[in-house]
């Protein structure tokens, strides 16, 4: 709005204010005026909006994906900003008018309409100063609706203040640099907006008058120190705020780079972040979390304890070029007491939240053996850890990048990563995110995500918010972007950050400021009430205080049959045996070395375990590592492999359906208890070379001897004909990338070197041909242990007991067959249902095939499936349904019930 405009710009107001009648419709000018610059600011970016759309040949940022609503896009009608406010306007009503307990809004819709009729009538061909004035009065009636909300049950808001970080990685623009103490200004704050929504609200800082009473701080208030404030968090009854502190100002890291100083230098008790507790009246402040560790984004569970993200699993990045430490899942008792860790994940993790059936949920970094930029989207556990799992984005295209074959890429056609995944009230599975960027911080383009929805490996769970391009894959660059931290309300409201404010947004695209007076960016919008607790979900691994317990037993895999895939394995695949393998953290900073696998990990084959003949394994488990299995032929050929990982916790039973299963389908029918789960859990038989980490030195005196007429015994002169799979950040790596394995086409088989020696006459025996196909297996690694020479300490194998390298837990009472009954699975003539946690078993019983539909107890279907005749388990976290109570009918064809039962699923 141009300043020559200024004054017909405040006679027009005026007229449309005498033109107006009267009501409870507030005109533009009785606002405050930092509310009117806000609408001011947003008149310029609209129009922006708009040029760019009209634009010949410009790209829409809309390219990828669908919008939750139209009316959030700029339409081809749309002439100026006004014409957009007011169709997004009576977008707005029309959604408030479908909520329960709706305020009456038939003052707003008359001013509406009227608005309306000038922008149809004489204001239509008005000169651009009436209709800025026009718009502004839309922006004043669409404010008074929206903050007639319902939804709006709370006046005060809680968040923290921080500053931007620096322009590079080592000053914080990056995913995981984002978070360190020192690549984050002091003077970010814990604030509570009190009245946010009123005309005038008040930003109170809840650390003003708060002493510290206990710890390194004790007496002292955090507010007299040179620190910053990170991640809020408030209790189910919102009386209790969490929140991570650090003292200490920016320090760049640059020289890190060169190896001079110690990791102790940027990260002890004195600079580290510590988690805080305090009353939300701001008294009761408290230190929970001590040491030389970074402790941030505290998250309140159901059972009350807290879970947290801490690097106190210590290890590194793999493909930084400084000094980059990992941080994962933790959790404590609310005293600080009992750490334990819940995540043995060797890359970093973010954002805990709890969803409405009491399943943790959080980002993870996920890049074992596959590109760097592949993956940083939702993962779920239980709350001690259990069952970490991936129901969305972990997998795109192409799967593989084999020399003989094209492939389509969806790494670049869809965020490149989604932080601060939120829940969304009374959803079963639906969340918010933001999709932001990897080499930057996590600000974006906000996003629905609904995990009922098949994956499609690209954009099928997706729905854009917001009109706006995601960093790093859909637009050019890394900056995050205007959006940042959504606290979804419904799945058509909510609060969030944008730039330098916050802003009640809805899916229609209005974006409606409150609040003010911020000196940084307000980041963490919670609302200060009491909200519904998710169902506790009982505590089933032993760690911290319940570890040696008497129930207490060993830790044990089950696999009801590794057939059971969404990617067939070859018919010719006979497969005897599960490969267990474990992938070491990095020991050592900066990008280090393994071998031709660029940012290759460290590994340890663990051992094999026996496959029955209806694809069931049952075996003891190697606790607090990570690791992955690999399906094997009766020569010990991987036949496939995982290219993410998983761990077990003590006295864990970790169970899967299949291999890589499909979430979205019923696995098929068992008319039996598998095979495996009839007898004791199987020990892990170590392979050739016994339970040590593997590198060239397995194979290279087996070279050397029986096949120096054929191969070089340097490991570099073998790169053409070895199997590796390597990181790639901005490109698709050309035979070594992707990011899952094709069934029959990895490791030893796809290789030259194994083409070579099976078809010639070798002298090789069994024991020395097992090792090479072992070693190509691995990732064909120069080293076990992935090390950077010129960096001092040296490297070390962490997650690692050399008096107990496979792991197992020989100390504790092994297990007997499983608790899992025959007749749970057996046919009979009477249909039944049962549920086990969130595993609902139904057997159609005599009948051909059944309807299933599972209700809520509003009577609103939450789940339907055709099944086919015997039983059924179908996992209803994975389809989306929340814990509760639920009414589960079975009905034949002719829509006769056969069984009706009541269950309370994952509990």
């Amino acid at each position: 709005m141009t300043k020559s405009n200024s004054a017909i710009f405040l006679i027009s107001v005026l007229a449309l204010n005498m033109a107006a009648s009267g009501g409870l419709c507030r005109r533009a000018s009785s606002f405050p005026q930092n509310v009117v610059q806000k609408w001011q600011e947003q008149y310029s970016d609209i129009d922006g909006q708009i040029a760019a759309t009209n634009s010949l040949g410009k790209r829409r940022d809309n390219a990828f994906g669908k919008m939750a609503s139209r009316h959030a896009l700029v339409l081809a009608g749309d002439r100026d900003p006004a014409d957009v406010v007011l169709r997004r306007t009576g977008a707005l009503m029309e959604s408030l008018k479908r909520l329960e307990d709706c305020p009456d809004l038939s003052a707003f819709e008359s001013r509406l309409e009227q608005l309306r009729s000038q922008n149809r009538g004489g204001l239509a061909k008005a000169s651009a100063a009436a209709r800025e004035a026009l718009y502004l009065e839309a922006c004043a009636l669409r404010r008074q609706i929206a903050i007639s909300n319902p939804l709006l049950d709370f006046n005060d808001v809680l968040y923290v203040e921080r500053a931007l970080c620096g322009n590079w990685e080592e000053t914080g623009h990056h995913c995981c640099d984002q978070f360190h103490n020192f690549t984050n200004a002091p003077g970010g704050w814990v604030y509570i907006m009190k009245d946010a929504f009123s005309d005038n609200p008040q930003r109170a800082n809840l650390l003003q008058n708060a002493v510290v009473e206990n710890g390194q701080f004790e007496g002292q208030r955090l507010v007299d120190l040179t620190g910053k404030c990170l991640s809020p968090e408030l209790s189910f009854d919102g009386q209790t705020v969490l929140f991570a502190f650090a003292e200490g100002g920016c320090k760049n890291n640059n020289h890190i780079k060169f190896g001079l100083p110690p990791h102790e230098h940027f990260w002890n008790d004195q600079n580290c972040w510590h988690i805080f507790k305090i009353n939300i009246d701001g008294t009761g402040l408290r230190q929970l979390t001590f040491g030389p560790y970074d402790d941030f984004d505290p998250c309140f569970l159901p059972n009350g304890r807290i879970t947290f993200i801490s690097n106190r699993r210590e290890g590194y990045g793999r493909c930084h070029f400084r000094l980059v430490p990992t941080y994962t899942l933790y959790s404590m008792k609310d005293d600080g007491s009992d750490i334990i860790c819940l995540s043995f994940h060797e890359t970093n993790e973010w954002h805990p939240s709890v969803n409405n059936d009491g399943m943790i949920v959080y980002t993870r970094w996920d890049y074992i053996d596959r590109p760097d930029l592949a993956s940083h989207h939702i993962w779920t556990c239980y709350p001690d850890g259990r069952d970490p799992r991936a129901p969305h984005g972990n997998y795109p295209e192409p799967y593989a990048t084999h020399v003989d074959g094209g492939w389509g890429d969806t790494f670049r056609k869809r965020p490149n990563g989604e932080y601060n995944i939120k829940a969304i009230p009374g959803t079963a599975s639906k969340y918010t995110a933001t999709a932001g960027p990897h080499h930057g911080e996590s600000y974006g383009c906000p996003v629905i995500l609904d995990i009922a929805i098949e994956d499609d490996n690209c954009m099928s769970q997706i729905t854009k918010i917001v009109d706006v391009g995601f960093p790093e894959s859909e637009v050019g660059g890394t900056v995050g972007g205007s959006y940042g931290t959504v606290w979804p309300l419904s799945e058509e409201f909510f609060l969030c950050n944008r730039d330098g404010g916050l802003a009640l947004l809805d899916i229609h695209g209005n974006v409606e400021y409150f609040g003010g007076g911020h000196t940084m960016r307000p980041v963490d919008p919670i609302p200060v009430k009491a909200r519904t607790k998710p169902p506790v979900i009982p505590v089933q691994t032993w760690q911290g205080e319940r570890e040696g317990a008497p129930d207490h037993q060993r830790a044990v895999i089950s696999v009801m049959n590794i057939n059971v895939a969404d990617y067939p394995l070859p018919d010719n695949a006979e497969i005897t045996h599960m490969r267990i393998i474990q992938a070491f953290p990095h020991s050592q900073p900066f990008s280090v070395y393994a071998g031709h696998g660029e940012h290759s990990q460290g590994r340890m084959p663990i051992g094999t375990v026996p496959v029955e003949e209806d694809g069931s394994v049952y075996c003891e488990a190697p606790v607090g590592k990570q690791i992955y299995f690999q399906l094997l032929d009766e020569k010990g050929h991987a036949i496939a492999s995982m290219r993410s990982g998983t761990y077990v916790h003590p006295g864990e039973h970790l169970t899967c359906v299949g291999c890589h299963e499909s979430k979205w389908e019923s696995p098929p029918p068992m008319t039996s208890t598998p095979l495996a789960l009839r007898r004791e859990p199987s020990p892990i038989e170590p392979e050739v070379g016994g339970v040590n980490p593997i590198g060239f030195d397995l194979v290279q005196p087996i070279i050397q001897s029986k096949l120096s007429g054929t191969f070089s015994s340097n490991y570099h002169d073998l790169e053409p004909i070895i199997f590796y799979l390597e990181s790639g950040i901005y490109w698709m790596q050309y035979q070594h990338g992707g990011s899952r394995t094709i069934p029959g086409r990895f490791g030893a088989l796809e290789s030259g070197m194994l083409k070579t020696i099976n078809g010639m006459n070798h002298n090789l025996t069994d024991e020395e041909y097992r090792k090479i196909v072992l070693w190509l297996d691995c990732n064909s690694n120069e080293f076990g242990l992935a090390r950077n020479g010129g960096y001092h300490p040296q490297a070390y194998l962490m997650d690692y007991d050399e008096n107990n390298p496979s792991g197992v837990e020989y100390d504790r009472p092994a297990r007997g067959s499983t608790t899992i009954k025959l007749q749970r699975f057996a046919p009979s003539g009477e249909p039944h249902i049962r549920v086990t946690n969130r595993m609902l078993t139904v057997n159609s019983g005599a009948n051909e095939g059944a309807d299933l539909a599972v209700y809520d107890l509003s009577g609103r279907v939450v789940l339907r499936r055709r099944l086919g005749h015997g039983t059924s388990c179908i996992d209803l976290g994975a389809q989306g349904v929340a814990a509760g109570s639920y009414v589960v009918r079975l009905t034949d064809a002719k829509q006769r019930t056969l069984q009706s039962r009541r269950i309370v699923a994952a509990r």
